[in-house]
């Protein structure tokens, strides 16, 4: 997000402009987590991160074109939506997949990967821009990066599944050495 107001500037936007769609995109991030946060408490924590990731490719997607108007205004209502929730999504689907004894732990290590990638990642993208010119591989790069998670976020299994199959797979052990 840090290289946002540059790279609309560069396909058009005036700085004030720039500066109003980053404003919009942050305004909608809050609405973002509360939607989502609902999503979750229907479906799990599991599928509306993965849902999250998978939108937030299309939001990169469309800054590749927010020149257009249309675009430029699909990109801030996508992207604003789908940048915030992650920071509540993660926490409840470490709790869903790996439960609470060992969330402080857990959390500790994601955080650190989170504060890896936020001090990485606008350094990544200011390098590919110097390198290229353009922003469009750094999106491309950032849109790899979450389709990671989703795969990341999908792959989590319920912890109360993982723990059922467990179960029935030590009883049918059990079983067969009677």
């Amino acid at each position: 997000m840090i290289h946002l107001v540059t790279y609309l500037e560069g396909v058009g936007y005036s700085r004030s402009g720039a500066a109003w769609v980053m404003s919009c995109v942050f305004a909608l991030t809050s609405v973002g987590k509360v939607s989502m946060g609902v999503f979750a408490d229907g479906a799990s924590a599991r599928i509306a991160l993965t849902v999250n990731f998978i939108a937030q490719v299309i939001g990169l997607f469309l800054a590749l074109g927010a020149q257009n108007t249309a675009i430029g205004v699909s990109f801030i209502l996508v992207f604003g939506l789908t940048a915030g929730p992650p920071l509540m999504l993660i926490p409840l689907l470490i709790a869903e997949s790996m439960g609470l004894k060992r969330y402080g732990s857990i959390s500790g290590l994601i955080a650190l990967v989170n504060t890896l990638g936020a001090a990485l990642g606008p350094l990544a993208a200011g390098w590919i821009f110097d390198a290229s010119l353009s922003y469009t591989n750094a999106f491309e790069l950032f849109m790899g990066a979450h389709v990671v998670g989703a795969l990341a976020s999908y792959t989590c299994r319920p912890l109360a599944a993982e723990e059922a199959c467990l179960a029935r797979a030590a009883g049918a052990s059990a079983a067969a050495s009677a």
